[in-house]
């Protein structure tokens, strides 16, 4: 279904929302372990510039990888894969994106003594039938998703030891 908003005042319309599409995706929840630590060595410009830095490397792995940021938080982001374009291994693009996204934060930031320990990343994948919304305004399209294949990844992603990535069974049968 497909509801717009009042049109806008200068006789534009106005957003579209698109809601309860149903889809088989894979759910990356990703974020930074350590984000605590940070704060207090760095400070909160310090921790402001990394986390910046890190989500727009996050997101740039995204994208290469053809996923979409949902959700975004200064330590910790989510990801959907195949919620607008489906790829028959978008399981499998999740989890080279988080292996890019941990590989590069290790080289982008320094290497882990104690003085110079830049982000350490945790994720935890999922994969499975998820509803997702869109929300599209004149500068962009919101994602918006819920189901249990997404509380599953946050699950994991909470699981997640530092630099571990956590897959589930149905994204490792995918992965295969």
């Amino acid at each position: 279904p497909i509801d717009r908003a009042t049109p806008k005042a200068h006789g534009g319309d106005g957003p579209i929302s698109i809601h309860g599409e149903r889809k088989h995706a894979t759910v990356l929840h990703c974020g930074v372990a350590n984000a605590a630590e940070l704060a207090e060595r760095l400070g909160p410009a310090g921790l402001h510039e990394l986390l910046t830095r890190f989500g727009e490397m996050a997101a740039d792995e995204i994208g290469r990888y053809e996923g979409i940021v949902r959700q975004r938080q200064p330590d910790e982001f989510v990801a959907l894969f195949g919620a607008r374009i489906v790829h028959e291994d978008d399981a499998r693009r999740a989890v080279l994106a988080a292996l890019a996204i941990r590989r590069r934060a290790s080289e982008s930031f320094g290497d882990r003594t104690t003085e110079t320990e830049g982000p350490i990343v945790r994720a935890g994948i999922n994969t499975g039938p998820v509803i997702v919304s869109r929300r599209a305004d004149d500068r962009s399209v919101e994602y918006y998703s819920v189901g249990d294949t997404t509380k599953v990844a946050d699950l994991l992603h909470q699981l997640a030891g530092p630099d571990a990535i956590l897959i589930s069974e149905s994204s490792r049968r995918a992965v295969e």
